[in-house]
């Protein structure tokens, strides 16, 4: 029997908050959207096309940070929810334990690492669908994470106690989930979020600032 799982991308609403606000201070403000409004393009496109290949049925969703930004246009290519009132991990939390209400299995992933690997990301999730008590990880170079997913409820005391955008904060969490999970560890990548970032994206994919 195929499970269904929700994979929300945590976003941010152009003209309603700001964004990439540590990018934008050294290539300008209008440069870095167009740098975020390509990562959500290419980040779109990928997740597209593991829907139409896993073998799981994966609903999309964007997670919202502004509840106007529930109807801007940005976000009508999937469903959306609203991440909620609070600091990071109360935002977490509330998406993860309402999309956990509704599906099998929930994976949460950010938008800024357009090169992370969706292969392997459709075969991790195949392998959270045979494994009931397996944690999805995507780890990020900086300490963080790029894509979470799991089947179990997490305690909103876990995800409130990370202390997030350090070194530490994938260590962190991982920590606080119960020892006997099986981690799942997809492939290293990194937000764009400074301009070295950028350019190591740009060296990596010469095409990403194409148009723009």
């Amino acid at each position: 029997m195929k499970l269904r799982f929700a994979l929300a991308v945590f976003v941010k609403t152009p003209g309603l908050s700001p964004i990439k606000t540590r990018l934008a201070k050294s290539i300008g403000e209008s440069q870095a959207l167009k740098v975020y409004q390509k990562c959500l393009e290419m980040t779109q496109s990928k997740i597209d096309r593991l829907v139409a290949e896993t073998s799981q049925t994966v609903i999309p969703y964007w997670a919202i940070a502004e509840k106007d930004g529930l109807t801007a246009a940005h976000w009508q290519s999937w469903n959306r929810i609203y991440q909620g009132e609070g600091e990071l991990g109360d935002r977490l939390s509330q998406v993860y334990d309402q999309l956990l209400s509704q599906f099998d299995g929930v994976i949460l992933m950010g938008a800024d690492s357009p090169l992370f690997p969706s292969a392997e990301l459709g075969g991790g999730i195949s392998w959270l669908a045979s494994n009931e008590f397996g944690a999805l990880v995507g780890p990020t170079l900086d300490g963080g994470y790029y894509a979470f997913g799991f089947r179990k409820p997490v305690p909103k005391s876990i995800w409130t106690s990370v202390p997030y955008s350090t070194s530490t904060t994938l260590a962190s969490f991982l920590d606080l989930l119960p020892s006997q999970i099986e981690k799942n560890f997809l492939s290293k990548h990194w937000d764009v979020d400074t301009q070295d970032d950028l350019r190591r994206l740009e060296r990596e994919l010469p095409s990403f600032m194409e148009g723009t």
